[in-house]
């Protein structure tokens, strides 16, 4: 938005408060951010208006917004910028006034971001009978980027592209078609495709009394199958947009933190017993687990401390071997999350093989170049993607991580 008139108003102003160009500076600022003026400036507005009520009005205008002058106030403030000889009226008039009695910027404007969309919501403004919406993706957004005529709160600005931080501002009308000319805040949001719990390329299948809390989709082979017994909480998406963007986001993320995750420390292919702490890893091996082979009692693999994980297996991610004796665990020390958790697996990941480990409990996000597969009852925390293959499970509940 304009901070300021242009020269030829700024020279009507300042003809019409008797060449005082400190005053009509004050003036402007006032204008434009609707604040308290100084007793000089009052009185020479008093004093150009020769009237005291109505140019009291004026002044109501200057340091508040939503104030519509009143005809006598309207015409006396029409010969103050007409008088004096003043040869720059027009542009005076034509760009004071809608700043004189323009509404209120609405406050409160708040985006929530979604896919190839942004909802904004605001507070209603006094005197505003509409709202346009303005935006743009470089910042500080003007009354010429982008415009959404006659917005409404709450109803999404659609058409947007995911992974673009877009950056808007909303104005109000009043009922005289003046809309608000303060400098309104500016708030950013960036749209993003959906994260799905079970992401597929080729089909999800379900036995059992499954319970998966969000949503779910398929963006290549439309086949969802188990649903009943198994429960979903959120969507199912088949083969929609929704899924293709969130293959193309987790693809994008899989190839990013595969060269992370190559670049890391190499450690043992057994994650049992191990301690982790935030950073990318690698196998030796090329295959890594958890609860590989036969064993006596529990070895967890701990994850300790707040960060990121990445871990990086070129080939396959098995948890609960056939053999093993001992069922596979995971635990937290010093703030680590599942959230941030990453298994970026080159070909399939298997979860909970054996019948002993059924029940235990995985935690982390894993994005598989081919498969995943389920064969006992577990409960998982995170997002679970497929890439190129399907997902299979019996009796999990995979809930937010």
């Amino acid at each position: 938005m304009a901070t300021s008139l242009s020269k030829e108003a700024f020279r009507g102003l300042v003809v019409a408060l008797g060449y005082r160009t400190v005053e009509a500076a004050e003036f402007q600022r006032a204008l434009f951010n609707k604040q308290p003026i100084s007793h000089i400036l009052k009185l020479n507005i008093i004093d150009a208006m020769a009237r005291k009520e109505e140019a009291e009005e004026v002044i109501n205008c200057l340091e508040h917004c939503g104030y519509i002058l009143s005809p006598k106030a309207l015409h006396r403030f029409l010969q103050m910028l007409g008088g004096r000889g003043n040869l720059d009226t027009a542009a005076a008039i034509r760009e004071i006034l809608p700043l004189l009695q323009a509404p209120c910027c609405p406050l409160s404007l708040v985006l929530v971001a979604g896919n190839h969309q942004v909802t904004p919501t605001w507070a209603s403004a006094l005197g505003a009978i509409s709202y346009n919406l303005y935006y743009n993706t470089t910042g500080s957004p003007t009354l010429l980027s982008t415009k959404v005529a006659n917005a409404v709160s709450g109803v999404p600005v659609t058409g947007l592209t995911d992974g673009v931080t877009y950056f808007f501002i909303v104005t109000a009308v009043d009922a005289l078609g003046y809309e608000s000319q303060c400098l309104a805040p500016v708030i950013s949001a960036m749209p993003i495709a959906p994260m799905m719990m079970l992401l597929a390329y080729a089909g999800i299948t379900n036995v059992g009394s499954s319970v998966i809390t969000g949503d779910i989709g398929v963006f290549n082979t439309d086949t969802i199958t188990g649903f009943p017994p198994g429960m979903v909480s959120g969507i199912t998406h088949h083969v929609d947009t929704a899924a293709s963007d969130a293959a193309a986001l987790q693809q994008a993320s899989f190839t990013a933190k595969q060269t992370l995750g190559l670049a890391g420390t190499t450690i043992d292919s057994e994650l049992g017993g191990q301690t982790l702490t935030p950073g990318a890893y690698k196998f030796a091996s090329g295959s890594a687990g958890l609860s590989l082979t036969t064993g006596g009692g529990i070895s967890p693999l701990t994850f300790n401390g707040a960060g990121t994980y990445i871990i990086y297996t070129a080939s396959t991610l098995l948890t609960g071997a056939s053999g093993s004796t001992s069922a596979p665990v995971m635990a937290f020390l010093g703030g680590a999350t599942a959230a941030n958790i990453f298994w970026i697996v080159g070909s399939s990941a298997t979860i909970n093989q054996a019948v002993e480990s059924a029940g235990s409990v995985f935690q982390g996000n894993i994005i598989a170049a081919e498969s995943i597969s389920v064969p006992q009852d577990a409960t998982m925390h995170g997002n679970y993607t497929a890439l190129t293959g399907a997902i299979s499970f019996a009796a999990a509940a995979i809930v937010e991580p």
